[in-house]
């Protein structure tokens, strides 16, 4: 509960409550509600994080918690969160040393891709069904943590057989109109020390956490990517990484 993050919502929290008797309006408890909501959110996810450490069997995990909960860093970050956002986005032209390829020039590059031969299969995404919907959001894990929507996996996973038409009418739209909602691009960053106490942003390394609808989104584009590939024959047998069935034994390798 001494987490900085915690006790700033605390005090909003606090603030949102008193107001919210103060004035008795709807916004006021409406804004009282959302913040409580976010608490909850941060504490039950603490919670869940650390006691899924302290019943792991490894000991090294559990001591590690146990560290981080007794002897907190002393040096919390401080980092302005536009630069860090500048910085992580212009990671890739600073590693290659180059700039951002203009999206008028990749539409022109694909537009002028050589056609399927003759007889050849043209890959072409297919209107997914409730039966796919369903199997995808079956096999997410249920601790996953939130993107910026908030919604939880485990809660999707609760309400699926409800959300299945609706959901897979959005991304059948979405295929047909080669779109990818805008909204389930915005991931929530985090950054993450690579070593102790960091004074300069390249010692922090980006983790970013994107809306569950997002990842069943693109795993339902994914498996009908990856059946072509296998039903064609676009890889190579020794190629296996990130495929079912491809992983080499010692022996083989």
């Amino acid at each position: 509960m001494k987490n900085p993050l915690i006790e700033e919502l605390q005090k909003k929290r606090n603030a949102a409550r008193f107001t919210a008797h103060q004035t008795s309006t709807y916004a006021a408890w409406h804004e009282f509600r959302l913040v409580r909501n976010k608490l909850k959110s941060a504490t039950t996810a603490q919670k869940a994080f650390i006691e899924k450490a302290l019943y792991s069997n490894k000991s090294r995990e559990v001591w590690k918690v146990i560290h981080r909960v007794l002897k907190p860093s002393a040096r919390p970050l401080r980092f302005d969160p536009d630069e860090l956002n500048d910085f992580f986005a212009k990671t890739a032209q600073r590693t290659l040393e180059t700039q951002a390829t203009p999206i008028e020039d990749l539409m022109c590059l694909i537009a002028n891709l050589p056609d399927v031969p003759s007889g050849g299969m043209h890959f072409q995404l297919s209107p997914v069904t409730s039966e796919n919907f369903l199997q995808v959001i079956k096999n997410l894990l249920s601790d996953c943590s939130t993107g910026a929507d908030q919604i939880p996996t485990r809660f999707l996973k609760l309400v699926a057989e409800c959300l299945a038409v609706p959901l897979r009418s959005i991304i059948n739209h979405c295929i047909a109109k080669d779109y990818f909602p805008k909204q389930w691009k915005i991931a929530r960053v985090s950054p993450v020390p690579k070593i102790d106490n960091p004074v300069s942003k390249d010692q922090l390394q980006p983790f970013s956490v994107l809306p569950v609808l997002s990842k069943v989104f693109e795993k339902l584009v994914a498996i009908q990517m990856t059946n072509y590939a296998d039903h064609v024959h676009l890889l190579h047998d020794r190629i296996s990484a990130f495929r079912k069935g491809h992983s080499l034994s010692l022996d083989e390798s």
